[in-house]
């Protein structure tokens, strides 16, 4: 056996009972990873109409099939699934509409948008100006940006939900827009949830395009969507895509219409079960004195929990006492609490396991102790034990990719 080989046998191994509160992570099931080990992992699949189509035999009936289970799902006319990550998507979107020296608007880290987006936006030759924000109600200062809105010209308004704890109020924006501005909705961190119907519509609220990643709340696998109503949008993404994107992953396509192909009532309810968990873990942490932000709001619409824990020290403590654990959260730069240092903490991978309530308080307890003790004790370890064993109505399936492994050694 080859040393990576034993590497990556360990490190299955490993990730068994590790229980993971990533926010922009999330595991597929094993038969939606099986495009992975077909002959469809290393296709091309081009359109019809381009010079290097050749015979792709069911490729193209799979990415149609995925197509329209997104069209269903976020109620639009028009989809693609060439993009192969979220940033890929965002590259091919802003640059399709945008010329060099033109105005791109985002929204501010210190207002929950993604610290790289405004480097990015430069780099492609725009200027980026951060959205107004009122810190006081949590949401983009509408009043403020009509301001600036009637005296600039601005070609994009770039919505980059990346610390997300509430939807955007969409259609005040889109009012107060340009009528040539477009409203371009990053949904990566919350699409599992509009999908399932529990966040927001942003093509029926205003939203002009949606990009997204689908490995957040989306269950998927590592690839990115574009959706829009417009057909000129499309049109205009299509043709500039194709300077981004030449293979498009079809093994990715086909695990992402296995995981879509559950249907809309499978995604209802794992929308509705990761708000239940976010909204429970957050009151029984709050309710043990943990620093909890927007406790008078009801916490977070979303998976995102954010908590204050002291500096970076302090953070770096408590992610390595929970790493002893097996339990695994990462620290982040905390928009609410001015840029100072927390934890933030995503349901969304526990609930598509299938976390129990008792679950969930049960790791509340453990949550609380660590970070208000920041040492692992016996009877923390057993509380783990018993979260992993007892409080989880979906294994991950190890016994299937333990056989799968059996096999490929026999060979």
């Amino acid at each position: 056996m080859s040393e990576i080989m034993d590497l990556i046998l360990k490190n299955e191994r490993e990730a068994k009972d590790v229980i993971r509160l990533i926010a922009s992570e999330n595991l597929p099931g094993v038969e939606e990873r099986l495009p992975f080990m077909l002959d469809m992992y290393a296709r091309y699949s081009f359109d019809d109409d381009t010079v290097w189509r050749y015979p792709t035999y069911y490729l193209s009936d799979i990415e149609r099939i995925t197509e329209n289970y997104l069209k269903e799902y976020l109620d639009c006319k028009y989809v693609s699934v060439k993009p192969i990550s979220g940033l890929n998507g965002m590259l091919s979107a802003v640059s399709a509409f945008c010329s060099p020296g033109d105005t791109v608007m985002s929204l501010s880290p210190n207002d929950g948008g993604h610290f790289e987006t405004s480097a990015i936006i430069t780099k492609l030759g725009l200027n980026n100006i951060f959205l107004p924000f009122d810190r006081e109600n949590w949401e983009i200062d509408i009043e403020k940006f009509k301001e600036y809105i009637s005296n600039n010209k601005v070609k994009v308004v770039y919505l980059d939900l990346c610390m997300v704890a509430f939807s955007v109020k969409l259609e005040k924006l889109k009012e107060a827009m340009d009528k040539d501005t477009l409203l371009i909705y990053d949904a990566s961190h919350v699409l599992g949830l509009i999908v399932g119907d529990q966040f927001q519509k942003p093509l029926k609220e205003g939203a002009d395009i949606i990009i997204s990643s689908t490995h957040k709340t989306f269950p998927g696998t590592q690839k990115a969507i574009f959706a829009t109503n417009r057909r000129v949008l499309k049109w205009g993404f299509d043709n500039n895509c194709n300077h981004f994107i030449s293979h498009h992953h079809m093994a990715e396509v086909a695990a992402l219409g296995l995981i879509l192909g559950k249907g809309k009532e499978y995604f209802q309810h794992y929308a509705a079960d990761i708000i239940h968990n976010s909204k429970r873990l957050s009151q029984g942490l709050y309710d043990s004195g943990i620093n909890v932000q927007f406790a008078s709001r009801g916490f977070s619409d979303s998976h995102q929990i954010w908590i204050g824990s002291g500096d970076k020290a302090d953070v770096d403590s408590i992610i390595n006492c929970l790493s002893e654990l097996k339990i695994v959260v990462n620290g982040a730069i905390i928009p609410s609490l001015n840029g100072s240092w927390g934890i933030r903490i995503g349901l969304q991978e526990v609930t598509n396991r299938g976390i129990t309530e008792d679950g969930i308080d049960l790791l509340s307890r453990i949550l609380a102790k660590v970070i208000n003790e920041r040492v692992i004790t016996n009877d923390i370890i057993s509380m783990k034990k018993e979260l992993v064993d007892n409080c989880f109505t979906k294994k991950i399936s190890s016994d299937k990719v333990e056989k799968i492994i059996g096999i490929l050694a026999e060979v």
